[in-house]
């Protein structure tokens, strides 16, 4: 699967933009997109993969992690919000926190 597939995908923006956000935890990241957590643990192998998402442990016991963006995932992040904006202006849509609205 390219990259652009995994993005087309259900939901994997909406986990880009969560971790974007500051959410670094599985189960924040589950609470603020609403995704189930089959999916979301299936969407994070896949961007971890490509290498948007990185895994950091936090805990050993129990063994956790969280989810940070990459340089990758930052510049993917950045082009999120170009695209809430863009959709903004043209279609009345709620736009990013602090984005220019136009």
């Amino acid at each position: 699967m390219s990259i652009l597939d995994m993005l087309g995908q259900r939901w994997t923006l909406r986990i880009v933009r969560e971790v974007s956000l500051g959410e670094h935890r599985f189960s924040r990241i589950a609470d603020g997109t609403g995704v189930s957590r089959n999916i979301l643990a299936d969407r994070l192998r896949q961007l971890t993969h490509a290498g948007i998402v990185e895994c950091r442990p936090y805990s050993e016991h129990p063994p956790r992690h969280e989810y940070h963006l990459t340089p990758a995932g930052l510049e993917l992040a950045r082009m999120i919000v170009e695209l809430c904006t863009w959709d903004h202006r043209w279609n009345g849509a709620p736009g990013p926190e602090g984005a220019p609205s136009g």
